[in-house]
């Protein structure tokens, strides 16, 4: 499990689809927690739901950044995941384009 938060080595496809869905479908999950107009957060719920989408955005880049590396392009491509719509667009790209081989 700890590589999953870890910036070293590849992620190939599987790996890499496999965690988006995990996050898309948390990231999801979390929204409607947050969009009920009746949700009254203690302290702990709050920092507990924090937690989480910290968590998830750091899995996120990880993995991202794991796989940019795998297809043999410049680190530098994960400036795109915080550019809005353009980050849609570019690791899609990034989920298809096949591992490099050295």
């Amino acid at each position: 499990m700890t590589k999953y938060f870890s910036f070293e080595g590849t992620a190939t496809r599987s790996e890499y689809w496999c965690v988006t869905l995990i996050t898309f479908i948390t990231s999801i999950i979390l929204f409607m927690i947050l969009a009920q107009p009746s949700n009254t957060f203690g302290g702990g719920d709050l920092i507990l739901v924090l937690l989480i989408c910290v968590l998830t955005f750091w899995l996120g880049i990880s993995t991202n950044v794991r796989r940019i590396r795998d297809t043999g392009q410049n680190v530098l491509w994960i400036i795109a995941f915080f550019a809005p719509f353009l980050s849609f667009i570019v690791m899609l790209v990034f989920g298809f384009l096949p591992s490099h081989k050295d």
